[in-house]
């Protein structure tokens, strides 16, 4: 029986071991290549974004619904964890160019912008998914507005949605 434990133990230990170097490995070979715009531009914008006065929306285990109707919008830090958020940002009063920080870490992040943006994305999935829809170009270059999402998914997902607005 105790050899018996000690090799379902020495298995899973073993499992534990090669997951973390493959969840290493994605994270540090990540290719810059399949993003159609500059990846190392839109790494340094995100990276150099003071995110020390931002909206932190956060759902553990649970659900948030927040529609930023009529209100600024600048930057925010979004957070689920076994849990789901839904951010509407269509009618948002959103700057020239706004920030977004996303983790999806076994749970999803759904954020609506309007269609007269350009959203970057700069992602890191593992075993998940960071997409975006609506449009049949990943961007609007002739937007005067710029969404920049850092997205990380862990077992999760990221969906940026182009929709239209609802004030029209």
């Amino acid at each position: 029986m105790k050899d018996k434990k000690k090799k379902i133990i020495v298995i899973i230990a073993s499992i534990l071991v090669v997951a973390g170097l493959i969840i290493y490995y994605f994270i540090h070979s990540y290719d810059s290549n399949l993003i159609e715009i500059n990846y190392n531009e839109l790494k340094e914008k995100i990276d150099n974004t003071d995110f020390s006065n931002v909206e932190v929306i956060t759902a553990t285990f649970g659900e948030q619904n927040i529609n930023k109707a009529g209100e600024k919008f600048e930057k925010a830090n979004l957070d689920a964890v076994f849990g789901s958020i839904k951010l509407d940002l269509r009618d948002a009063d959103l700057k020239n160019e706004t920030y977004i920080k996303a983790s999806a870490i076994f749970a999803g992040i759904t954020i609506l912008v309007p269609k007269d943006v350009e959203v970057k994305i700069k992602s890191t999935p593992i075993f998940g998914g960071v997409t975006s829809e609506g449009l049949e170009e990943k961007t609007n270059k002739n937007a005067k507005k710029t969404i920049y999402v850092d997205g990380f998914a862990l077992f999760g997902g990221i969906e940026i949605k182009w929709m239209k607005q609802l004030k029209n």
